[in-house]
């Protein structure tokens, strides 16, 4: 088979529909060692495990499921899934075995379900993807308008003396777009995020892995703490004033 050309009668849209719990478990391992061996998950199946398991219970024995039918019709090799971009291939010790890795992956996820061993959760997730699983709604608003561009966006403008009121323009900004429920979600996981006392490296390690590249004026738990106030604020007015999100950025 040519590695550059789809298999017959496939294409990236079916494969993603056919193996979408397979496609979130592999997402997982960005930026990780997929290092798996058995009895032993590598660090991204395990943040995998603890934050799926939360959320959709099921997904796993899923994803296992969806491993061990690739594996077992054998139509691909390793090759053609780089060629067709469907699935994330990772690198590393087990890159040149992609099949077995995947066989590894399944047992495990298997294991824990029949065992009910899911890893147990952890004051703060480990990888960079398990904090954008925990905090998905932060990870939107941080990763959309706290980003490289935050100082071309938002300048300091009249009130260049204060250093904050170009991160509430950019709440304002976003809440604009955001319906109640989401506006809400957002002000209960910054809530979350400082209150679980995390130490300044650990909500600096947060805040890079959800999004924000911005130069804080002040460290992460008080601007964390302002932020959640002024979506407070804003969950406020949008009770009393559905209309309240097309107040002018910045006020107070």
């Amino acid at each position: 088979m040519n590695p550059q050309e789809p298999v017959p009668g496939q294409t990236a849209s079916t494969w993603y529909r056919s193996f979408h719990h397979l496609q979130r478990l592999l997402e997982a391992y960005a930026g990780q060692e997929p290092d798996d061996k058995p009895g032993k998950p590598s660090q991204a199946l395990t943040a995998y495990l603890r934050t799926i398991t939360v959320t959709d219970p099921a997904a796993p024995v899923f994803a296992a499921a969806q491993a061990r039918e690739l594996v077992a019709n054998g139509v691909l090799d390793s090759d053609d899934f780089i060629a067709l971009e469907v699935l994330p291939r990772p690198t590393g010790p087990n890159e040149h075995d992609y099949f077995g890795w995947l066989s590894t992956v399944a047992e495990l996820c298997e294991q824990a379900a029949d065992l009910h061993g899911y890893p147990i959760a952890v004051a703060a997730p480990q990888t960079g993807w398990e904090w954008r699983q925990t905090y998905p709604v932060l990870h939107q608003l941080f990763a959309g308008y706290f980003g490289q561009d935050f100082d071309t966006e938002f300048p300091p403008g009249v009130d260049a003396g204060n250093p904050v009121v170009p991160f509430l323009a950019a709440i304002d900004a976003w809440a604009v777009t955001a319906d109640t429920v989401t506006l809400a979600s957002a002000l209960g996981e910054c809530t979350r995020l400082t209150a679980l006392g995390h130490d300044r490296a650990t909500l600096e390690t947060a805040l890079a892995a959800l999004g924000c590249d911005a130069a804080l004026p002040e460290s992460p738990d008080p601007w964390l703490r302002r932020m959640g106030s002024h979506l407070q604020l804003k969950c406020s007015r949008r009770r009393a004033d559905p209309g309240a999100g097309s107040e002018q950025p910045g006020q107070p």
